[in-house]
């Protein structure tokens, strides 16, 4: 028997207070022994914190000074964030009132050093509500946030600091300033001109309306998405349903449902790794298209979240109109290295011109399959994950659970671990004394080939029903100098892969270990960096360009000479077989053509809805059926399987755009070329790649970094090649 049904669930809290403390868990070497936790703190009531008790108003008193999460409760932050804007306040008025001639040391130097306490409270907050679901926690987001962008506003307006600003930026070619205090100038004035500092009042009152109101439509689509992810399952009791999926896609069904109240049967969820999993391998087509529109919904077709993408596609319109733009697409390319929407068009058009060819191939291929199946009628996008599978598993030989046996989690791991070492020599020490939001995460100190401190990274890998969506990585604490010490990063690499099933590692397909290489290439882009400033670190590089590094690390992982450095079978300890890297690289093109595409498709759907001006916006639905029409796409592709989908465009998490996924993808690709031109593991050429793009971070315009690493402009023939679209 199937149903399919709206349930409430009992989810995992991950509370960071009182109520629960997190454990601590201590030392540094293999066997990893338990130190005892925390003592609990109340468990009655919570209290109002007082300024004594509240850790985020005292330095952490922690190895690293990394987040106390073991005494965080979620009565701490507002008290914190108040403290730290009187704080500020303070600060920028004697920057404003200052008698003293503007200059870099008494207005921008200053300027940046005040934000360290504002900025450390809201990025740790942050960072926590990605992971946890602690009620209380949520409770205050809203109010935090208000009161930190309402302050945040009020800094950007400020006339009379901007004043000081623009007179030091005017300045410029006189003053005596190293490149990075140039560097810094600039970005400090770049950032307040972007936010409209030169507006009049008129102007200035309506661009706090319209900052305020989206970032309202913002709390509101993100809770939406997550609600919509927890409460949708589809519930099997019939096990004979069953035998044509993996065993470990039934063993994590059978886990959900029992997590979930069910006393039997086996639960998929919206989850995306029970939801891409389930449509890769279910052959009910009927329940496929129920799970696919289910999860569609709040995409697009459902009203209500469609006027919200409207209404915050208009918004974002005037707001550009208002800072002297002709559209939000304009506001954002001038915030990338891209740089222009000439260049934008140009690449656009070659992938699309290069793509079409292949594609329709392609789907003649998948249109075979279905017929066999009975399907007439051509495909529809339920249907695009399970006869990729099928056609995947036709050419390549292997099942996506062969080729999972090669890739449990901890191996994944350790090989994007040897990867690093490999390049730039560095080493990963297990910390076990060091606070953690939840006891599914690990921590690591790196250091570097000498032996020096790099900084710290957690690893959150497992899905938790308290996570949002997706994978990304977060920074706690830029990398910076305070004096002559380099304040070291504290960084997060957060995904959602499916927790293993009982007796068994867990274990990834291809696609997953590429995401692994990619958020740690990520969290490496800000361990690697040596700079002054947080604003010139690498988590301030413009979107697309922070995308690089950890796209450029993913192309690693399934090389053969590297899949030798860590992928070995799960149960015979065997390296992997020739046969199994044949599979691998066999399928590296497969559908290349369709997946670019779609890749087209979500980046027009961007444009449709961001390249107009204010009062132009199209209502989403006809947005969408205009690019299908206009790309001539048939209606197994959608511009929603791609990236992030519109959660990349209108989530409050800032994920990049298409466009600037689009554009990584393009750097890393011709990037990596020259690793294959001369060896993969090149040392030489990695600590290039290391001194020229990521030790500086946003230090210095981002395109210089990339002319002094390949010595020209980037290439789209590599991006073409990488994706099999060249010949």
């Amino acid at each position: 028997m199937l149903q399919f049904f709206p349930t409430m669930i009992t989810t995992f809290r991950v509370l960071l207070a009182a109520l629960l403390p997190l454990t601590l868990i201590a030392c540094e070497q293999a066997p990893r022994e338990q130190e005892p936790s925390p003592a609990p703190a109340e468990p009655e009531e919570r209290r109002a914190a007082q300024p004594a008790d509240n850790p985020l108003l005292t330095r952490y008193l922690t190895p690293f000074q990394t987040p106390p999460f073991h005494r965080l409760e979620a009565t701490h932050f507002l008290p914190a964030l108040e403290q730290a804007i009187s704080d500020h306040r303070e600060i920028v008025s004697g920057i404003r009132e200052s008698t003293e001639a503007a200059g870099f040391s008494n207005t921008i130097e200053v300027l940046e050093h005040a934000d360290r306490d504002l900025a450390r409270i809201t990025r740790t907050l942050a960072g926590l509500i990605a992971v946890s679901d602690d009620p209380e926690l949520h409770e205050i987001a809203p109010e935090f946030s208000a009161q930190a962008a309402a302050y945040r506003h009020a800094v950007l307006f400020d006339r009379d600091l901007f004043s000081r600003i623009n007179s030091v930026h005017d300045q410029l070619e006189e003053l005596s300033l190293n490149p990075e205090q140039h560097r810094l100038t600039k970005l400090t004035y770049r950032r307040f001109l972007l936010a409209g500092a030169e507006s009049d009042d008129t102007e200035h009152e309506r661009l706090l309306e319209i900052n305020a109101r989206l970032a309202e439509l913002e709390r509101q689509l993100d809770p939406a998405l997550r609600e919509t992810r927890a409460e949708q399952e589809l519930l099997i009791e019939d096990e004979s349903l069953l035998e044509d999926l993996p065993e470990t896609l039934v063993n994590l069904a059978a886990r959900a449902a029992r997590e979930r109240g069910h006393p039997s049967g086996w639960a998929f969820t919206l989850h995306e790794h029970s939801l891409q999993s389930f449509l890769m391998h279910f052959p009910d087509r009927e329940e496929r298209q129920a799970m696919f529109e289910s999860w569609i919904k709040p995409f697009g077709s459902d009203a209500e979240a469609a006027g919200t993408v409207h209404e915050m596609a208009e918004l974002r319109a005037e707001r550009a109109e208002l800072l002297g733009y002709e559209s939000h697409l304009d506001h954002v390319l001038a915030q990338s290295t891209i740089g222009n929407r000439e260049r934008l068009r140009e690449l656009l058009d070659g992938v699309t011109a290069a793509a079409r060819d292949r594609a329709e191939e392609e789907y003649q291929q998948l249109e075979a399959l279905a017929r066999q199946d009975g399907v007439d009628q051509g495909l529809d996008p339920w249907d695009w994950w399970y006869y990729r599978e099928r056609l995947r598993e036709e050419e390549m030989g292997l099942t996506d659970a062969d080729l999972r046996n090669w890739f449990s989690l901890e191996q994944v791991r350790d090989g994007a671990f040897a990867l690093a070492n490999r390049l730039w020599g560095l080493s990963f020490h297990v910390r076990t004394d060091l606070p953690l939001w939840s006891t599914d995460v690990e921590t690591y100190e790196i250091r570097d080939a000498m032996g020096g401190h790099l900084g710290v990274i957690y690893l959150d890998y497992s899905h938790r029903e308290s996570k949002r969506a997706g994978n990304w990585t977060f920074i706690f604490r830029p990398s910076h100098h305070e004096g002559d010490e380099r304040i070291a990063p504290v960084v997060a690499n957060v995904t959602n892969f499916p927790p293993p099933a009982a007796g068994l590692p867990a274990l990834l397909p291809p696609g997953e270990v590429e995401m692994l290489f990619r958020q740690f290439g990520r969290a490496l882009g800000e361990l690697l960096s040596d700079v002054t400033y947080p604003t010139t670190a690498a988590r301030a590089l413009p979107a697309d360009f922070a995308q690089f590094p950890g796209r450029l690390m993913q192309r690693w992982a399934l090389q053969p000479e590297v899949l030798r450095m860590y992928a070995y079978h799960h149960e015979t300890g065997s390296m992997i077989s020739d046969d199994a890297i044949n599979a691998i690289e066999s399928g590296k093109y497969l559908l290349s053509g369709i997946e670019t595409l779609q890749h087209i498709a979500a980046i027009e759907l961007d444009l449709a809805l961001h390249d107009v001006g204010a009062g132009e916006v199209p209502q989403l639905d006809q947005a969408i059926e205009a690019v299908l029409e206009r790309l001539a796409l048939p209606a197994v592709v959608s511009p929603h399987f791609n990236e992030s989908g519109l959660v990349g465009l209108f989530s409050a998490h800032q994920e990049p755009t298409p466009h600037q996924a689009l554009w990584a993808d393009l750097l890393a690709a011709d990037a990596f070329a020259a690793f294959k031109d001369a060896t993969i593991l090149d040392r030489t050429l990695a600590e290039r790649l290391r001194e020229e793009i990521l030790v500086p971070g946003n230090s210095r315009d981002p395109m210089e970094s990339w002319q002094a690493f390949r010595e020209r402009e980037p290439q789209l023939e590599h991006l073409l090649n990488a994706r099999g679209l060249d010949e």
